[in-house]
């Protein structure tokens, strides 16, 4: 949709999208703590996080995605 390549790494996109000025600052920090915590959990790092972090992913996700299927902005 805003013409940045989906196959980079996710922290590649994150900042492209905050380079665009799509996301703030503070939304793709919040999305690289996302991807931490993705990461940490396809790895079995399981102490590296708590559920209520996992809690803040799935709603901070479903925002975006809302957000963005609105045509509206992350900010």
């Amino acid at each position: 949709k805003h013409g940045i390549d989906s196959k980079q790494k996710l922290e590649m996109i994150i900042n492209a999208l905050k380079t665009a000025g799509i996301i703030t600052k503070p939304q793709s920090k919040k999305l690289k703590f996302y991807a931490d915590i993705r990461a940490a959990a396809s790895h079995a790092g399981w102490d590296e996080f708590e559920l209520s972090d996992i809690d803040d992913l799935i709603k901070g996700t479903e925002r975006l995605v809302e957000e963005e299927l609105r045509g509206g902005s992350a900010g």
